[in-house]
């Protein structure tokens, strides 16, 4: 670092107030930790707790983003495969439940154009 000190304004800008007024204290912190190794040692292993509370909620949040996205996509597949089974019985066959979905769905595919010729 060039700079004898660190500027509010070398800091990334705060347009929408998401850092609560946390950037003028930081800077006056770490402005005051360098002249004490102790204190820039503290300083530094609270900035590591904070960034690693971060890290640890994104892995939280990406896991239930995922968990969630699991369950929409359990439930798609179970519609379309309740309306490829309404489709089925609609045309007057019993359909095999124990049969997958792919199958089910050929099943309605063919039937459908055998309906229709």
């Amino acid at each position: 670092m060039s700079k004898t000190f660190l500027e509010v304004t070398d800091l990334p800008s705060d347009t929408n107030g998401t850092f609560y007024g946390l950037r003028t204290p930081l800077v006056l912190a770490f402005n005051k930790a360098r002249e004490y190794p102790a204190q820039m040692a503290k300083f530094k292993a609270l900035i590591k707790f904070i960034y690693s509370q971060i890290t640890a909620f994104e892995k939280e949040e990406l896991a239930r983003q995922e968990a969630v996205n699991q369950q929409e996509a359990e439930l798609l597949e179970l519609e379309e495969r309740t309306l490829t089974i309404e489709g089925l019985v609609a045309l007057g066959i019993d359909p095999d439940e124990r049969l997958s979905t792919a199958k089910l769905k050929a099943e309605l595919v063919a039937a459908s154009k055998a309906k229709t010729a």
